[in-house]
This record gives C-alpha cells, sequence and structure tokens, in this order.
C-alpha cells in the first residue's frame, strides 16, 4: 500500500531506507548463502524485502521535486545489499519525465539525450522470465521462436553493454553541465577551480575525476547550489561503500578509475554501471528546469499506466 498523497518530505525517504537497511541485510543473507560481491552482482532479487521498498511506500511521480532530484544519495545506499529495484524504477521515471519535456528543456536538443535513452532502455530490456507457471513457460517459448539468436544474445548480454555506456554518458552530461567553463571538448572556456587546481582558459580537461569535483565545487555559481550539494553528498556514499577496499582519493578518483578500466577493455571490469547511472539520472534532474519537471511528473500522475503503454515508449513503471 502507497503512502497516501501529502507533502512527502526527505525525511519520510530518510527513515525509509533506514527501515530498509535495518532489515533487508538478514533477509538476504537466508536467501543467499554466499560472500556479499564488492560491485554490483547481485540485482532485483525478491526475498521477502519489497515491503520495505520505497516503490512500496510512496509513488515516485508524486513525489517533491526537491526529493526526486537528491534520491539518487539515498538510493546508492541500497547497494550495500543489491541493486533494488527502487533504482529501476526511478531510471524508468526520469527516461519518461524526459520524453513528456516535449523539447522545453536544452537537454532536449542535447546530443547526450538519445545515449541517455539507449542506456535507460539498456537496464530496462528483458525477452522473458524464469517460468513461474504453464502460461509464462508458453509465453517463453512462443519468445524463443519468434526472436532471432542475435537480439537474444544482445539482450542477454546488456550488462556489458552498460559498463561502456555509462561512463561517456557521464562525462558527456557533465560536460553539458558545465559548459559555461568547459566546452564539449573539455577546452577550458572560463577559469575555474576544481577544489585541488586551477584550469585557465585554453587548457584541457579529459579526466572524468575533474570534470565531476568541478562540477560539484561550481554549481553554485551555475546558479544550482542544490546540484552542488547533492553531488557532494552522494559522492560521500561513493566513498561509504568503497571503504573496505581503502580505496585512495576520494568518490570522483574511483569512479574515474572505474571508467579507465572500461575503457582499456580488460576482460571482467567491476560491474558499477547502476552507480552511474543513478548520478546521470542527478544530474539530468537538475538540468530540466522546475516547470518542465511539473508538467511531466503531472502528466504522468493524471495519465492512466495503460495508456502510456499503449503510446509504446514510457517505460514507467517497469514492467515485472
Amino acid at each position: 500500500m502507497t503512502t497516501p498523497d501529502k507533502q512527502i518530505t526527505e525525511e519520510d525517504i530518510q527513515k525509509a531506507m533506514e527501515d530498509y537497511l535495518r532489515n533487508v541485510p538478514t533477509l538476504l543473507k537466508r536467501f543467499i548463502n554466499a560472500p556479499q560481491p564488492q560491485d554490483e552482482r547481485y540485482m532485483f532479487n525478491l526475498f521477502g524485502q519489497e515491503q520495505y521498498l520505497l516503490i512500496s511506500k510512496f509513488r515516485l511521480e508524486r513525489l517533491p521535486i526537491r526529493v526526486l532530484r537528491r534520491l539518487p544519495v539515498h538510493l546508492v545506499k541500497q547497494f550495500t545489499v543489491q541493486v533494488e529495484l527502487d533504482s529501476l524504477w526511478y531510471w524508468a521515471l526520469t527516461h519518461d519525465v524526459i520524453l513528456s519535456s516535449n523539447d522545453q528543456s536544452d537537454f532536449d536538443k542535447s546530443p547526450m539525450r538519445p545515449l541517455f535513452e539507449v542506456l535507460i532502455a539498456a537496464h530496462l530490456a528483458k525477452l522473458s522470465d524464469a517460468p513461474r507457471n504453464s502460461a509464462i513457460g508458453r509465453l517463453n517459448r512462443v519468445i524463443s521462436d519468434a526472436v532471432s539468436q542475435p537480439t537474444k544474445d544482445l539482450v542477454s548480454h546488456t550488462h556489458l553493454i552498460l559498463s561502456y555506456l555509462c561512463y561517456p554518458a557521464l562525462e558527456g552530461l557533465t560536460k553539458q553541465a558545465m559548459s559555461p567553463y568547459i566546452d564539449s571538448n573539455g577546452c577550458v572556456a572560463k577559469t575555474f577551480h576544481d577544489g585541488r587546481r586551477q584550469w585557465n582558459v585554453g587548457q584541457k580537461v579529459n579526466r572524468l575525476e575533474t570534470l565531476l569535483r568541478a562540477l560539484e565545487k561550481n554549481a553554485g555559481n551555475l546558479l544550482k547550489p542544490d546540484l552542488s550539494m547533492d553531488l557532494r553528498d552522494f559522492r560521500l556514499e561513493v566513498e561509504k561503500l568503497i571503504s573496505v577496499r581503502k580505496q585512495s582519493g576520494d568518490g570522483w578518483d574511483f569512479i574515474y578509475r572505474q571508467r579507465i578500466v572500461s575503457a582499456h577493455g580488460v576482460a571482467s571490469p567491476e560491474l558499477r554501471s547502476s552507480l552511474i547511472t543513478n548520478l546521470i539520472c542527478l544530474v539530468v534532474w537538475h538540468l530540466l528546469d522546475e516547470k518542465t519537471l511539473e508538467n511531466g511528473l503531472k502528466r504522468m500522475a493524471e495519465m492512466p499506466e495503460n495508456f502510456r503503454r499503449s503510446w509504446g515508449f514510457y517505460y514507467y513503471p517497469p514492467e515485472q
């Protein structure tokens, strides 16, 4: 049962997350008798934790915009257990809000938008479910006969695709958010400080961690002080996730190292696409203005789900 419509606050989200972290780790240990992986090997398993999920307590499309912009800070806390359905629903919501904006924002015209859409599609793409009853078993057989083998192979390896899509998407969106200071090629157009050093006009920034650190440091100068705070808090949550590994540097350094590993074709890079996608969504929500978001969320809240799905390109809520 969802919470009745009211002005949900971040404190409500925080309490729900504390409830999750207090109860769900024990449930997972009963479900999976194996060491906890250090990356995203566990995703979207259902093992009795449904009542503790945010999507069981709140309708995401009815949350205040400020809460939605900041939600990734809380979603990554669940990664100490697994990547939860809460993140999947949030990605789908972000995708649909962008679609419903009807070219009203700069992001709609950005070359990053198609890459973002493919990224979210890869997260949600699937062909069938494991048979739970005879009807689903028959459906799986039909899908197996109707879908080409290359398509099946592609969808079954989306985790690899995501590992290579998420980092350029994050880098491009960060450059877009920093556009008064850095162009799309990384050339500095206006002097800025990233918290560690000063960058002068004509220099070139080619490291993702520098872009992220610069955006956190300078978002207030871009009239987005909430983005600066949200990026800082997201970074701190990343640092909590990796603290057991005693990584050097901060959360942005860690993300940059993962990007380098992926770009250099390592056979088995760490699975971090869900973490990066939550960060991407945080930036995207700040790139869209309040009015655009209000209109998109209102349209989604008022439009029946079956009507949205009949249009063929709406993802929220994800099919289970």
